[in-house]
Formats: C-alpha cells, structure tokens, sequence
C-alpha cells in the first residue's frame, strides 16, 4: 500500500479513481499545534483517533442529530436511553382548587377514584363567621356519609400554654380542630390533610390531619389528628368540610393526587 506524506498545506485528493478501499491517515508521534483535517463529504468517517473536544465540539449540538429531533420541542428533554420526552409530576398532581370568599355553610371537593392510593388536601386562608370549629365528612357515590361510625382524635395546643383534646368513637363527621376560632383569625386557620385508600372497596378510608390558627388575635394554635368511617366501605368520591357554628367567610381547598 503506498505511503504519501504531506510537510507543507495542501490537498491530498481520497478515491480519486478508486473508491472501494480505506485511507488510513496518520500523524506524526508529536505535533506542535493542533491540525485540521477537512473531509469532503458525509461518507467519509472517522473510524478511530481523538478531535480536540474545546475547539471542535463546541457549541450546541443540533436537535435533528438526536433521534432526528423526533418529539424535541420546548416541553421535553432529551433523556439517557436515546429519546425526547416530557417532564413528569413524580410528587402530586392538582386535581381542584376551590375557593369562597362569600358566605357559604360548607365546601365540597370531588374527583377522588382509584386513580391514586393517597390523596392530600390543603384547606387555606379559612375565617369563620362565628367562633367555630372545622368538621368534615366523606362523600360517597350514595351521597354524603352522615350515620354515626366516624372515629377521630385529635389535640393541639396555644403559645400561651393552653393544651386541648377532641374524640369520639361513635359521631357523625371528623372534628378536624377542637379549639374555637375567633372571628378576628383572618387567613390565619389552614389545614393539610392525607386521605389513604380513598378508592378501595375493601379497606376503612383513613384521614390524617395538622393545622395551625389563631385562637385570638394574642394567640396561635396548632392541631393533629387521625380519624376514619367504620361504617360501610364505599368508595371515596369527595370531601365535605363545614364549621360546627355559623358560616365560612372565606375557605380555598385544593386537591392533590399524590404520585
């Protein structure tokens, strides 16, 4: 196989009357500088050595050179195995964001199925209109659960010292606090709550709550508790929430689905 060496800049033409054979083009053991090889044409390849990555990777790589751009777009990225996708929610997901800021007696959300084993609420900027405590009830596709087989308990203390203790083993709702609210608690009463199998036919639904508030305007307050239905094991649809006194002035709840 001929050898040809090039000292000064020139053209070294490949295949130039035969195409079928491979060109081996080698460097000397050391070089002063980087060199550049040009290739003519796409069907010429590299098949072995190193490119120095700083001066000729530079830049963006373009799109179409991954996976031919299939799927690219601004609402995904190009992921390990080869493939543009989209960004997944991997926490919860927002399923209702309600809020009243009129005078209502109650707040309901539904949407509650199989689709998740863990649901989570948030109850946000809640002010009653009378000194009131927050209650809840499942909702069921018969209709809201009202017979007395909720079980709950639950405490909470003040930053003044005031301690508080709520239960029943036999009512008809969830007492979620057990300390009244006063009326000049404005956006200060919010809840997080976690419903767990709230779709299963088999199994008792189960709710797990803390909160904080203010008792008066002196005081904060916070609240955890646990309650659940003993009565029949229907599916959860939705959540009724409701002070023992009075009206809601304002109340948001949103709904997560917990991924």
């Amino acid at each position: 196989m001929a050898e040809i060496r090039v000292k000064e800049t020139g053209t070294i033409k490949l295949f130039e009357s035969d195409n079928t054979s491979s060109v081996t083009i080698a460097s000397p053991a050391s070089l002063g500088a980087d060199r550049t090889i040009t290739l003519p044409d796409a069907s010429v390849t590299l098949a072995s050595g190193t490119m120095n990555d700083a001066t000729n990777l530079s830049g963006n790589i373009p799109v179409s050179n991954l996976n031919s751009g299939t799927s690219a777009s601004s609402s995904t990225f190009w992921r390990g195995d080869g493939t543009w996708v989209a960004p997944t929610v991997t926490l919860s997901n927002v399923l209702i964001d309600d809020e009243t800021t009129t005078t209502a007696s109650s707040i309901t959300v539904t949407g509650m199925d199989t689709t998740y084993k863990l649901y989570m609420v948030d109850i946000i900027d809640v002010n009653f209109s009378n000194d009131a405590d927050m209650y809840m009830r499942y909702i069921a596709s018969g209709g809201e659960k009202s017979t007395s087989d909720y079980k709950y308990a639950g405490s909470g203390h003040d930053s003044n010292g005031d301690t508080a203790v709520w239960n029943s083993n036999a009512h008809d709702q969830i007492r979620i606090s057990g300390q009244t609210h006063r009326a000049d608690a404005y956006t200060s009463n919010s809840w997080r709550l976690f419903i767990s199998e709230a779709g299963n036919t088999s199994s008792w639904k189960r709710t797990f709550w803390m909160g904080g508030g203010e008792r008066t305007s002196a005081y904060t307050f916070n609240y955890q508790g646990s309650g659940n239905y003993r009565g029949d094991q229907d599916a959860i649809t939705g959540l009724k929430f409701f002070p023992h006194l009075g009206t809601f002035d304002n109340i948001r709840v949103k709904l997560y689905g917990v991924t």
